[in-house]
């Protein structure tokens, strides 16, 4: 966990930019590791999806700590989780960083939207600064281990100045990086020149232009999960049009390295 941690710390620090693709469990952290990636994130949308639940603030904290705890036993590579809104007020904060921290995240982000968390389709209605800063200095407050990084994340989209006084209010907090979801390069750069040069995480259509206006961990909160149900209705399609599964797998490639790694899935952890 210590080890997991000081990753993210020096990913945060250097120059350049590390993908951690997003899953909602230990199966797709797993697979994330196997192709030799960085880092990996728990993704909130991810989450509710795999319990087949609007992405609306519905699962629980409780039910985040789990699949933590997972990943972090399934795994060996830095856990970067979705603390949504911190599941309510101060209060609330200081129990997601308790139970977060404990089951071995190695950074978490909070954003400012409403409790509970909007559709995206209703738009991302956000608290004020004030009390979004108060939240952050709760989790700062909380932190127990100084090396598990935590990150601010706006979803204001009011105006590009409010966005970027927003960033740069919660950059003086001590917070160890901002999120930037579709945010440009430009306003990074300028968010970065008023605020100590923190750097960010988030999404990242271009990486190497990310990279280049400061930011350090690309994250793509919905890719793992929707190629996963597009790989599962491909093939059960298939099947229940009266394709045989050897015939099916016969067709693709790479399903016989898919088998040879999944037949070794935990073996490694649980020899005899």
């Amino acid at each position: 966990m210590h080890e997991q941690r000081l990753k993210i710390r020096d990913f945060l620090a250097q120059d350049g930019i590390h993908l951690a693709p997003s899953c909602a469990d230990a199966f797709g952290a797993a697979i994330i590791e196997h192709l030799g990636f960085e880092a990996i994130h728990l993704s909130g949308h991810a989450l509710h999806k795999s319990l087949c639940l609007p992405d609306a603030g519905l699962a629980s904290v409780t039910e985040f700590e789990s699949r933590i705890s997972s990943i972090v036993n399934a795994v060996s590579l830095p856990l970067i989780v979705d603390g949504e809104t911190g599941f309510g007020g101060v209060r609330n904060v200081r129990r997601t960083m308790r139970l977060f921290e404990g089951a071995g995240a190695s950074a978490i982000h909070f954003e400012d939207q409403f409790t509970p968390r909007r559709y995206r389709s209703a738009g991302s209605p956000t608290i004020s600064p004030g009390e979004m800063v108060g939240k952050l200095k709760a989790a700062l407050d909380e932190r127990r281990d100084p090396n598990l990084a935590i990150i601010a994340r706006s979803e204001d989209r009011s105006s590009e100045a409010a966005l970027i006084e927003r960033l740069v209010t919660y950059a003086e907090t001590g917070v160890d990086a901002l999120w930037s979801s579709g945010f440009s390069a430009d306003l990074i750069r300028q968010v970065r020149a008023q605020a100590r040069g923190i750097p960010f995480i988030g999404i990242a259509a271009d990486p190497k232009v990310a990279s280049a206006a400061g930011m350090r961990i690309a994250i793509y909160p919905t890719l793992g999960i929707i190629a996963a149900a597009w790989g599962m209705t491909t093939i059960l399609t298939k099947l229940r049009d009266g394709n045989a599964p050897e015939d099916i797998f016969s067709k693709l490639a790479g399903t016989e390295d898919v088998r040879i790694w999944f037949r070794e899935l935990g073996e490694a952890k649980y020899a005899d």
